[in-house]
């Protein structure tokens, strides 16, 4: 197999294994108990857990995936309400010791090389988002509370 190859296998084996981790992690640093637990998955969310060989029934889930699961949809609803266009996922990354947490998606109508970032930090009972879609234009990121 030529270098390239090999590094794109890599590329992708890390990406599989580091989602994998953040699935059997805790998804956020909010306890339990102030989570409001969703009534259903969106259909976005059954069709992401599908494609990652996890049960669809949001009480099959454990609660890492729980967090994970619905993290992503909020960024992603984040994305779309701010800038009125469909995104689609590309990775997602729960708040570490070296990290924040934050989703990686890109617009629909363009390619998955058009990476979109969004950070999501919970201070003082809210979360708050930061993108970089403006960076890509040049312009200083923007950050929105939600309640």
């Amino acid at each position: 197999m030529s270098k390239r190859g090999l590094s794109a296998l890599r590329k992708g084996v890390i990406i599989f294994l580091l989602f994998a981790s953040i699935l059997s992690d805790v998804g956020c640093r909010v306890e339990r108990d102030s989570v409001e637990e969703p009534d259903h998955l969106t259909q976005r969310q059954e069709e992401l857990l599908e494609e990652m060989g996890l049960p669809t029934e949001y009480d099959s889930l454990t609660d890492s995936q729980k967090n994970a699961i619905t993290s992503i949809e909020d960024c992603l609803t984040y994305l779309e309400d701010k800038y009125h266009e469909e995104f689609r996922y590309l990775s997602y990354a729960k708040a570490g010791p070296l990290e924040e947490e934050h989703l990686e998606a890109y617009p629909a109508s363009e390619t998955p090389s058009d990476v979109v970032t969004v950070y999501r930090t919970y201070e003082d009972g809210e979360y708050h988002y930061e993108d970089d879609y403006n960076n890509q234009a040049g312009k200083l990121p923007l950050v929105t509370v939600c309640r």
